[in-house]
Parts: C-alpha cells; structure tokens; sequence
C-alpha cells in the first residue's frame, strides 16, 4: 500500500483527460496538488535522458540545490541506475505511473518516488510529474542525500484498461 501522498498524485494523474494514453502536461492543473509541491518535480526526457526541468523545495533541499537541468541516473548509486533507468522507460512505455521505492543515501530512510508520464507540447510522451514521498517522520529533516538506491519498483493499473495477460492462439503464447 502507497503513501497518502503517492495516493494522491496517481489520483491527480489519472484524473486527467486522456489518462487512458498518456495525458498532457498542459492539462495538469498544479494546484490540485498544492500542499505537497514541495515533493514534486517535473522532468523531460531527451536525447540525453531524463533531466529536471523544476523541483520542489523539499527535493531540492535534500539533494542540496537546485536540480535544473540535473540528469536523473546520477541521484542513483551505480547499482541501481539501471533498474531506475527502466523505471522511467516502463512508465512511458507502458503510459502507466509507477512507483519506485528507495533508501536515501547513507540514513537509509525509505522513501517512494512516483513516476507519472505526461505528454509535452509536441504531443510526444517526453515529460515525468514525480512526487518523492518520504515513508517515515525522521526523513522530513535530512538534506544533501548524496544518492538514493533502488529497493523495487511496482506499476500502477492504468485507468480504463484491462491489465495486460498472456494468451495462446494455435499454441502460441501471445499477449
């Protein structure tokens, strides 16, 4: 079970029109979120991978400073910048949120990061509402993670669609 906040931000998300693809940011009203701003960031995908475009107060104090322009992966310890890398292309390939679950650097306070696609103005699948949700009270005070890493990573059901199953035709596994 998410966090209150994770709850809320999913909720937002799939409020949205067109939430059965992908919706479009210009679509994301931020103040339907307002309280927890501190703890969102958004976040374009380009050649290069994904890199803040803005984060909340809170975010920024914890990795201590602005994170414009910053590169995703590097937040990550080396071993978990590959499953946090498929984290971001499975929430766009899928065009579903999905919540990673992490321990930040060395105080190994567990927090939730949601990962939400949205469409940007071009209308291709290029940019990531994010919410980073501490789980326990300890975690509200602590700046300058050096790194977060990866303990798993959970998809959301999307609204409007079936969950995705195999089927056989003729013997053959099919999806």
């Amino acid at each position: 079970m998410s966090h209150s906040g994770t709850q809320r931000v999913i909720q937002a998300w799939s409020d949205l029109p067109e939430a059965h693809r992908i919706p479009s940011r210009a679509s994301l009203d931020p103040t339907v979120l307002s309280d927890l701003l501190p703890q969102i960031f958004m976040a374009e995908q380009t050649e290069t991978g994904l890199g803040f475009r803005l984060a909340g107060a809170w975010v920024e104090r914890l990795f201590g400073g602005s994170l414009r322009g910053v590169h995703w992966l590097p937040l990550w310890d080396r071993a978990s910048r590959l499953d946090a890398h498929r984290a971001v292309t499975r929430a766009f390939r899928e065009g579903r949120p999905i919540i990673v679950v992490a321990e930040m650097g060395e105080s190994e306070e567990p927090v939730e990061v949601a990962l939400c696609p949205l469409r940007g103005p071009s209308g291709a699948a290029d940019r990531m509402l994010g919410l980073v949700q501490p789980l326990s009270l300890k975690g509200v005070g602590l700046k300058d993670i050096t790194e977060l890493r990866l303990i798993d990573v959970e998809a959301v059901r999307a609204p409007g669609r079936a969950p995705l199953s195999l089927a056989a035709l003729d013997g053959r596994l099919i999806a």
